[in-house]
């Protein structure tokens, strides 16, 4: 089940608070939310499952130089610096400020 809520306050900025359960975090939630393309939502759903980059990269036929360019863009479109970073915010839930 998918749940979301989202409320106003200071300065018009909306808070958003996805409340992920194993289905919530899916790739069309991630590219709606945070504005990913197809791949990046996928590799970042795959990373926050335990897969690794290198088993992402021969399951999809990517390089590693894609996925790190795909990857780099997951980094900056959901402000976060780090894969472990990327994981654990996927596998708490997401609040961010849009």
């Amino acid at each position: 089940m998918k749940r979301a809520t989202a409320a106003v306050c200071g300065n018009s900025h909306i808070v958003a608070r996805l409340t992920l359960e194993r289905d919530a975090f899916s790739p069309e939630t991630l590219m709606r939310l945070f504005h990913l393309t197809p791949a990046e939502a996928r590799l970042a759903v795959e990373l926050a499952s335990g897969r690794t980059l290198q088993e992402i990269c021969a399951q999809f036929g990517i390089s590693r130089a894609t996925a790190n360019t795909q990857l780099g863009a997951v980094f900056r479109k959901m402000e976060v610096g780090r894969q472990s970073e990327l994981v654990a915010l996927l596998n708490r839930g997401v609040g961010r400020f849009f």
